[in-house]
């Protein structure tokens, strides 16, 4: 008999009978519970292998194109407009994304709490007065990782699906406030001085000036496109603040009901039952002031390129589908090795709206524009001198995975302990952790403690190119955009990953086959560690040799090529292309 834990219950938590869902073990009991045991007391995963993750996405991207245009019919209603599919996409389709993928996601782990375990009892919130939205639509991102909203999801899944048998309501803490997420932009002090002096120069900026921010691109690279366009190089601020509250009258005339088989309970009506509470306030009771702000943009760009913008601001997606509906072209791009790398490539919603991508040199679809990695392009003169063995650690991410990423980065930690307890003394007074950069929540820290137990220097708020000043070897023991850098960049590295097959596609693994080859790529940890000792005393010779290089070059030229002169004279002919074409 177990009790399924829904609500965080300090009383019990000690408890071998209660069971816990994966992503609340690792972070919230994991380092309280003496008699902790995975196997007893975590739910398993119900993804272990990469055509499950492929089946799973499929599944997800289903239930996406069955309800992005009901939600958008809703949207258009609620603020009397008539954008299109395509800008539906691009307002809503980030949000939507992931949303069905959190849903999804928590549902399969219930079926597999029931499938797996005799539960006897559930203890859940009581999601009365509990308000699911959030401020902007990148929130839905924390929020995958935030406990309470998480235990209230759950709720409402296991009351809406009748899953329990029994269940206790946890009233001891009122849960009826939202977790607000404020815009915080980080800004250098140059790029605001160069605000200060655009600001002054603003008149020189015409209607159809194209707009072109947050590329990816070193800073003087993308005002270096722009002069070669022909325009005043300019930093465009979309910058803003959201002070609305939920109106909870108004989302109660939001409906996504499909009249014929509402009754019928499923995941798919679960989740229209449930976006009206869910809709960040940007896009519906913030939506109107963002309106007013794109006033002050250019009337009628030539075309609007950027990067993580497109997900990341929710001026900038109003502003942009604002200019789709009048024709304005739409240029999105690469900003990590996530793209075509990973099984979620295939449904990227920039593909969606986007009528250009450009790529690290991918050029498997029509629109694509095949550049170069971006990351890179003034870090020509890095790590050039270091002598240390660096070794890169993960961020942990966010909950809106189909698959056990926080399993993967409990391993990640277990994997950096293994190899540094087993290399000898000459390489590991040479070692150097890189702590990653990405700040995901407060209990991460539990597991980074891990860390502190490793007699070995941690570089903590140091960038990638100060890593690389100290490396002479660069060790990454996940699938790391920075393994890219490093390949672009010719600098000695290795990485590992565990259980390739399980979670990548064939495709993928053959193409590592190459780095394989040249003992860049390991998925047996007993090989990794061979190759760093024999490689150690000269690094040089394995990595400049002949057949390294050439396995380097094969694998780079599709999809992770080298900046140079010719290839943004390449990327600047097609977009003055497109502006004489418009």
């Amino acid at each position: 008999m177990k009790k399924l834990i829904i609500s965080k219950n300090n009383k019990s938590k000690n408890s071998k009978e209660n069971l816990y869902l994966n992503y609340q073990s690792y972070f919230d009991f994991y380092e309280d519970h003496e008699d902790f045991d995975k196997n007893e007391n975590i739910v398993p995963h119900y993804s272990n292998h990469s055509k499950d993750v492929n089946f799973h996405l499929l599944e997800c991207e289903k239930l996406y194109n069955k309800i992005l245009p009901d939600l958008l019919r809703e949207f258009n209603n609620f603020h009397k407009k008539n954008y299109s599919i395509k800008s539906g996409h691009l307002i809503l389709g980030f949000w939507l994304d992931r949303f069905i993928r959190i849903s999804y996601d928590r549902y399969n782990l219930l079926k597999s709490a029931f499938k797996n375990f005799q539960i006897d009892e559930i203890e859940i919130f009581n999601t009365k007065n509990y308000n699911f939205s959030s401020t902007i639509t990148q929130d839905i991102t924390k929020l995958s990782s935030q406990k309470n909203w998480n235990y209230a999801l759950n709720s409402e899944l296991l009351n809406y699906f009748e899953l329990h048998k029994t269940k206790y309501a946890d009233n001891e803490e009122k849960i009826d406030t939202i977790n607000y997420f404020p815009i915080i932009t980080k800004n250098f002090l140059v790029i605001e001085l160069y605000k200060k002096i655009c600001g002054i120069f603003k008149f020189f900026i015409n209607e159809n000036t194209s707009v072109i921010t947050k590329t990816y691109f070193p800073f003087f690279l993308e005002k270096i496109l722009e002069i070669k366009l022909n325009q005043l190089p300019f930093v465009w601020d979309f910058s803003f603040s959201i002070k609305n509250k939920v109106d909870i009258e108004k989302r109660s005339k939001i409906s996504l009901k499909k009249n014929d088989a509402i009754n019928e309970k499923n995941l798919e009506n679960f989740i229209r039952l449930l976006i009206p509470k869910c809709l960040p306030i940007s896009i519906l009771e913030g939506f109107s002031d963002l309106v007013k702000l794109i006033e002050k943009y250019p009337k009628n760009p030539k075309m609007i390129i950027s990067s993580v913008e497109f997900d990341t601001n929710d001026l900038f997606k109003i502003y942009c589908s604002e200019k789709i509906e009048l024709g304005t072209k739409i240029i999105s791009g690469q900003h990590g090795n996530g793209s075509f790398l990973v099984p979620e490539s295939k449904y990227l919603p920039d593909l969606k709206f986007s009528d250009y991508y450009y790529t690290w040199g991918n050029k498997k679809v029509k629109n694509f524009i095949p550049f170069c990695n971006t990351n890179v392009v003034n870090k020509k003169n890095v790590g050039n001198k270091g002598k240390k063995l660096v070794i890169f650690t993960t961020s942990y991410g966010w909950n809106y995975t189909l698959y056990d990423r926080q399993e993967i980065s409990f391993q990640n930690i277990n994997l950096i302990q293994e190899l540094v307890s087993s290399l000898p003394q000459n390489i590991k007074s040479s070692l150097i952790l890189k702590k990653h950069n990405a700040k995901t929540l407060k209990c991460h820290n539990s597991l980074e403690m891990r860390y502190d137990n490793l007699n070995i220097t941690k570089l903590i708020n140091k960038t990638f190119s100060e890593a690389l000043n100290h490396s002479k070897l660069n060790l990454f023991l996940y699938n790391s955009t920075g393994v890219m850098d490093c390949l672009a960049l010719n600098k000695p590295v290795i990485f590992y990953i565990k259980n390739l097959s399980n979670l990548y596609s064939k495709d993928f693994y053959d193409k590592l086959t190459i780095l394989k080859d040249a003992n860049i790529f390991f998925d047996d940890i007993s090989e990794l560690k061979k190759h760093i000792i024999n490689i150690w005393d000269n690094v040089d010779d394995w990595w400049e040799n002949k057949l390294t290089q050439e396995k380097i070059k094969n694998y780079n030229k599709n999809f992770n090529e080298k900046y140079t002169k010719s290839k943004f004279s390449d990327f600047y002919r097609f977009l003055k292309n497109l502006d004489h074409n418009n």
